[in-house]
């Protein structure tokens, strides 16, 4: 936990009200929903007592917003956590399965993110930084879980999915349209540049530049290609950059397929959201309904 010197109880106080309504209205179990009011409740009781901000009710929301987005789809399954039920927090088919995995801004006085609380102006690029270094860390530490429960309660054979929120990160982060930043751990992205035509003499387009490794507060490298052929266990990565208060919705929840996956997705399996994917081309590019978004997005596409 964080100690912070103002809790924000008017939001917590609203989200904790909308979470009990999302428990008290999903499909599940009566013994369930006791279980995970239990743990919300006393999990906010604690923070609002000890005026601390406990990432653990960060980790909460997200599966229980995750909850309310996956219950519109047939057939989901959530774990029974009242029982300790092993394996992923969510089946869809009993195919499709899918961890819920939020961000923490960990220890913000080592790390450096306790700077860019305030008032003033920001290295924005410093504070970028440090949230790509923190997802890398959370998405890490969940590839741990996955070879642990592998072959008991997670089939090799069907489809992993990472449901991936911001955490206490999200105030603050801006990744673009249909989450475009999360690409710059997952391939690299890095700087765009500018072409330019010798023959004709003008900028004809733009692309972009690329890196292996991203470096941590203390200067040690992380790689930044986290979809590739040793992660191709990992079928895709829903992505949201949605806020404590926000519902999860086609505005700030984008999904990002692994091209390096060996268990493919089908994309009408999965929630009606904007969908990266790479095309005959090449191109890792946003997608709606098969519709390709590149007029919304433009130069960014690569």
């Amino acid at each position: 936990m964080a100690t912070i010197d103002n809790i924000n109880i008017d939001l917590f106080d609203i989200c904790t009200d909308s979470l009990i309504k999302i428990i008290e209205s999903s499909i599940i179990s009566q013994r369930e929903k006791k279980y995970r009011k239990k743990i919300l409740i006393n999990t906010y009781n604690k923070m609002i007592n000890y005026n601390y901000i406990d990432n653990k009710y960060y980790s909460l929301a997200h599966e229980i917003k995750s909850l309310e987005l996956l219950m519109t789809l047939p057939n989901t399954k959530l774990v029974n956590d009242h029982n300790s039920t092993p394996g992923c927090d969510f089946r869809i088919n009993d195919y499709y399965n899918i961890e819920c995995v939020a961000c923490t801004s960990g220890d913000e006085r080592k790390n450096g993110y306790n700077e860019f609380y305030g008032t003033g102006v920001f290295d924005y690029n410093k504070k970028e930084n440090i949230i790509l270094t923190r997802i890398l860390q959370a998405l890490n530490e969940k590839k741990e879980f996955y070879y642990k429960h592998l072959n008991s309660s997670i089939n090799p054979d069907q489809p992993y999915i990472f449901f991936l929120s911001l955490g206490n990160l999200s105030y603050g982060s801006f990744f673009g349209k249909y989450g475009f930043s999360l690409n710059k751990i997952l391939f690299g992205v890095h700087h765009q540049v500018y072409i330019y035509d010798n023959v004709k003499q003008k900028f004809t387009g733009t692309t972009y530049q690329y890196r292996d490794e991203i470096l941590n507060h203390n200067d040690s490298p992380i790689s930044c290609r986290f979809y590739n052929e040793a992660n191709s266990f990992i079928s895709a990565i829903i992505f949201t950059t949605a806020t404590l208060d926000e519902q999860y919705s086609l505005e700030n929840t984008y999904i990002f397929i692994n091209p390096f996956a060996k268990n493919k997705v089908i994309i009408n399996k999965l929630p009606k959201l904007v969908y990266w994917k790479e095309n005959k081309n090449g191109e890792y590019i946003p997608i709606y309904k098969g519709k390709n978004m590149n007029n919304k997005l433009k130069s960014n596409i690569f």
